[in-house]
């Protein structure tokens, strides 16, 4: 019998630009799509979310595997994407907003991305309490919207929901290098390993960091570079969740949805290695993942005996 997860993100309506490939959509977006997309059919995907059910949205989704479990409200959020240079020079636009999540289920798995805070304290409280092992990606409350349309940094709002979803040992919080900026995802990651949550911290093809049992780690990403990386960090947090779902271990469930993001992406060589890394280099290694001062790179990790 397949596990079955339960994604709590809005849908979305994208339009992306990268550097080659110019403008392209509408397409269907959101975590819940890309979720069920990475997993391939090893889960059932249910998506809690406010979305409008348009053609693209119920077409797209059902392409996918992704089951919609909220009726269709509203208008499905509709996001414009800029990539100029992977994922670390995102630009993004938000230029309609569905609103808040219609409802939560229980179960065993869940995973919560919101992309625009569409849960609230209620919500975050009922499924963090709720489900046994809950992954949490911070994107949504790291956003704050301009008048414009345009995605600004919000530390507070990231900090904010971890405060939200509390500390418990199966709960994983993912946030992205670009959701914050370099300095402030240090912060958090740094905190994170001194209050002994679970926090990783990726940062594209140049790898992640991770905060798991008051200790710091660096895994290198060992798959090719894309030129389009959406949807590839809900691939990960999905992977992620189904590795703690299996039994596995914090570090190791980190570990192993890094190498499913490289197998998704052809990669030949799928193993990703890892070192423990002090305060210090792991701060270093956040700004090199943003692509603020490269300092020759990450060290050459290994896998610990």
């Amino acid at each position: 019998m397949r596990p079955e997860i339960h994604v709590y993100a809005n849908p979305t309506i994208d339009y992306i630009r990268t550097p080659h490939g110019g403008w392209r959509g509408p397409r269907p977006g959101g975590p819940g799509l890309y979720a069920a997309r990475l997993l391939g059919g090893e889960a059932r995907v249910l998506v809690y979310g406010c979305h409008g059910g348009e053609e693209v949205v119920v077409k797209g989704y059902g392409g996918a595997g992704a089951e919609l479990a909220s009726p269709p409200r509203g208008m499905t959020t509709v996001f414009h994407l800029l990539y100029v240079d992977g994922a670390a020079t995102r630009r993004l636009v938000m230029d309609s907003f569905c609103g808040e999540i219609p409802s939560t289920g229980s179960g065993e798995a869940a995973l919560l991305a919101p992309v625009y805070r569409e849960a609230s304290s209620h919500h975050v409280a009922a499924i963090t309490s709720t489900y046994p092992y809950v992954v949490v990606d911070v994107q949504g409350y790291a956003r704050r919207r301009l008048p414009d349309g345009r995605i600004a940094h919000d530390p507070a709002g990231a900090e904010a929901l971890l405060a939200m979803a509390g500390r418990r040992e199966n709960i994983v919080f993912k946030l992205g290098i670009d959701d914050l900026g370099a300095e402030h995802s240090a912060r958090l990651l740094l905190e994170a390993a001194r209050t002994g949550r679970s926090l990783v911290l990726t940062m594209g093809y140049r790898g992640l960091l991770a905060a798991v049992n008051n200790n710091l780690y660096y895994v290198e990403a060992c798959g090719p570079k894309a030129e389009d990386p959406t949807g590839l960090g809900d691939g990960f947090t999905a992977r992620l969740l189904l590795g703690l779902l299996d039994g596995l271990e914090p570090l190791d469930a980190v570990v192993e949805a890094a190498e499913a993001i490289c197998r998704y992406l052809g990669g030949r060589r799928c193993t990703c290695m890892y070192e423990r890394v002090s305060a210090a280099e792991a701060v270093r290694l956040a700004h090199w993942g943003c692509g603020e001062g490269a300092g020759g790179g990450p060290m050459r990790p290994h896998h610990e005996g």
